[in-house]
């Protein structure tokens, strides 16, 4: 249905979590980010300023952009691995700096 090998980023969404009072009161830096490849396919990096999570690729009920069929297919048939290979490969990194500066939409909660 999809070639991840060819897609680019079209949008990030991030969401910085410091402000949620638990993590205001205990210092953590925490956020999440929804990357968009070619306007299609929605996938999710996460993390605080210890560490970063794994790629993680929703279902459609959980979350999608543009196309339910796209999300729902790639979570079944996308390799996680072959998905940090190709962000690798476009350089974007899983860090609150990077999400944040490159971030075509952002919220604090």
């Amino acid at each position: 249905m999809i070639n991840i090998k060819e897609m680019a980023v079209t949008d990030i969404q991030f969401f910085d979590h410091s402000e949620v009072p638990h993590n205001k009161e205990a210092g953590i830096l925490e956020y999440s980010a929804n990357v968009i490849l070619d306007g299609k396919l929605l996938v999710q990096l996460s993390g605080n300023q210890n560490e970063a999570h794994p790629v993680y690729i929703p279902s459609a009920t959980e979350q999608h952009f543009n196309y339910e069929d796209v999300q729902d297919w790639a979570t079944i048939n996308v390799c996680r691995m072959d998905l940090q290979d190709l962000l690798d490969e476009l350089e974007v990194e899983n860090n609150l700096g990077y999400l944040r500066d490159n971030a075509t939409e952002s919220t604090v909660f």
